[in-house]
């Protein structure tokens, strides 16, 4: 995918928005098709998260995607093993953003067990360090904080990003059986 602002995926200037890029559209097209896959096929299977409204999603106890996406900021998270790193593997901020790992507690996203602060643009395959290692077979969440300016993450003065309805962006993750010894 091209980086630049100004080039749209579709050359017919007559099909653009007012005030809005086709490219935009296409991200978000892209992101509703794998949250559409991603509820899928989890209907009918264990497995809970949270989506960006707080209503329950279901997914599948399977390895799962769950990738979100707020006008240039996006995130893709899979469920992956227990342990001290969590895997973004797809990830696009406008700004010098923070992405903090939350524990689940009572289907809401809690204590942060990690954070790691990522400049704008495109980034892939990259771990958040953990301060307390994640367990198997457990919910977590990853939210984005727009750093202030001091590079130190302060969950407090450090925004989170919201979707349009205003509501905090929540990317819901399971994880699986611990990893490997040795590979922690």
């Amino acid at each position: 995918m091209n980086n630049s602002k100004n080039n749209d995926m579709d050359s017919n200037e007559g099909n653009k928005m007012p005030g809005g890029s086709n490219l935009r559209i296409y991200i978000i097209g892209v992101a509703v098709f794998i949250i559409g896959l991603s509820i899928g096929f989890g209907v009918g299977r264990s497995g809970r998260g949270v989506g960006t409204s707080g209503e329950p999603l279901k997914q599948s106890a399977a390895p799962t995607a769950i990738s979100l996406a707020n006008g240039d900021n996006y995130m893709l998270i899979k469920d992956q093993a227990a342990g001290s790193k969590v895997t973004v593997t797809d990830l696009k901020v406008q700004d010098n953003t923070w992405v903090a790992i939350y524990e689940d507690y009572n289907g809401k996203p809690r204590y942060i067990y990690g954070a790691r602060l990522f400049a704008a643009g495109e980034q892939h395959g990259i771990d958040v360090k953990l301060i307390k290692p994640t367990v198997p077979s457990a919910t977590y969440y990853a939210m984005f904080h727009v750093d202030n300016g001091d590079r130190a993450f302060d969950w407090q003065q450090d925004k989170v990003i919201t979707d349009d309805a205003g509501k905090n962006l929540i990317f819901t993750f399971h994880t699986t059986s611990a990893p490997a010894s040795g590979s922690i």
